[in-house]
């Protein structure tokens, strides 16, 4: 090779080398974790800091904090306790949940267990067919420590009241109203998220002959946040000397906001029976967005944080597997089930989330990422469905997280049913 087609192939490899740097340096910055994000970040938020404010004070604190003063911003990062945010739209997504028609959907089925030939289920859906139903459910949520986001435990409650309307003996519209409570603690006393949501859900659902059914909805919740996040860290000012003390900061900043979930679902469903037993197949998509406002932090002595709004999106496809067996009693029809949902996200991954300190008059921001979900994992369920003369129906049911490495749930609901 010619000496200058060797220095060519040399430029070329050096420019390349340099590429690959950079971009394994953004993706390096896009990977911060909080901590990591506001402890590179600390010089620069604070050097347009204005004298005499509470920021300006806490950047002093923690610019000049002595020999070792690196490893005290550090300190400082990590006490700020900025993993709370990465974490807050997973406490909000975790209490979505295909919930819509759960009581209501058991009409079909309630009108296979009690063995209604084709006359006789025309004649029931003729002169029944309103349904009002009603449900309750509990679930306790607990999520580990992560890189990026701090551990929390949910506990979360809800109800809903709905009306359903048979328009054919194949097809039944539905409308219902709920309303639902989320208090979610953050391991190492670091703050506490509370969400209190009100919305609606309307679906339609139904059965192509006698082996394949359908169910499609669509539903929105708004939602109001009240958040408290610990700031606790030491500081030690002029180590090693006479007049060496130790600051220690702590302050509970707090923050109200508002937000919106809005979610859609569709799925088919395929069964067989056999006697007194029914198995059902099922593949769906569920589809939600979670939006919370822009808010600021007050209380914090000077480190209250500001955020934008902030949007989360998530595209679940679905498989479902379920055995079930009717009875009968003196007193009606009763079916225990057993259910396995398996689950794969498609959209929701990890992001970078934009903050700034209220008091920098600079706006400089703080970029730092969230974790990404785990991409497939699954759910059991047990449950029993009855139905009784009249019209009543009543249900209750367990279900329980499996093969998810970033939260576990366990839900019970129960709820009746009355056509009319």
């Amino acid at each position: 090779m010619k000496p200058v087609s060797r220095s060519l192939a040399r430029h070329a490899v050096a420019r390349l080398g340099l590429l690959f740097a950079l971009l394994l340096g953004v993706t390096a910055a896009k990977a911060q974790t909080p901590a990591e994000a506001l402890d590179a970040a600390w010089v620069q938020v604070c050097a347009q800091a204005q004298p005499g404010s509470n920021f300006y004070a806490r950047c002093q604190d923690i610019l000049n904090a002595g020999p070792g003063s690196g490893d005290r911003r550090s300190a400082a990062a990590i006490g700020n306790n900025l993993g709370v945010f990465a974490a807050q739209i997973k406490i909000a997504r975790s209490s979505f949940a295909r919930r819509a028609a759960a009581g209501s959907k058991k009409r079909q089925e309630a009108d296979q267990g009690l063995g209604l030939d084709g006359d006789e289920d025309d004649a029931l859906w003729r002169s029944e067919r309103w349904g009002l139903f009603a449900s309750a459910y509990s679930s306790d949520v607990e999520r580990p420590e992560s890189r990026f986001e701090n551990a929390f435990n949910s506990d979360i409650s809800g109800a809903t009241l709905g009306v359903d309307y048979r328009f054919s003996p194949n097809i039944v519209g539905l409308l219902s109203v709920g309303l639902r409570r989320n208090d979610a603690r953050f391991g190492g006393d670091r703050g506490r998220m509370k969400e209190d949501a009100n919305g609606y859900t309307a679906a339609f659902y139904g059965n192509i002959g006698e082996h394949f059914g359908w169910q499609a909805s669509v539903g929105r919740e708004s939602i109001d946040y009240d958040t408290a996040r610990r700031i606790q860290f030491s500081l030690v000012r002029n180590a090693g000397t006479a007049e060496e003390d130790r600051i220690n900061v702590d302050f509970l900043a707090t923050a109200a906001m508002g937000g919106r979930h809005d979610q859609a679902s569709a799925s088919g469903d395929w069964s067989w029976y056999r006697g007194a037993w029914s198995f059902r197949t099922g593949l769906g998509a569920d589809y939600s967005k979670v939006s919370i406002d822009a808010f600021s932090e007050s209380n914090g002595g000077g480190l209250d944080i500001r955020f934008g709004r902030r949007a989360s999106k998530s595209l679940r496809g679905y498989a479902s597997f379920e055995l079930s067996r009717t009875a009968s009693a003196s007193w009606g029809v009763w079916t225990p089930y057993f259910r396995l949902d398996w689950f794969h996200e498609y959209k929701d991954d990890g992001r970078i989330l934009p903050a700034f300190f209220a008091g920098d008059p600079s706006n400089t921001r703080i970029g730092f990422a969230s974790g990404a979900p785990d991409r497939s994992f699954g759910n059991l369920g047990i449950g029993i469905s009855t139905v009784h003369p009249g019209g009543w129906q009543w249900f209750l049911g367990l279900d329980r997280s499996i093969a998810n490495s970033i939260l576990t749930e366990t839900r019970f609901n129960f709820g009746f049913r009355k056509s009319f």
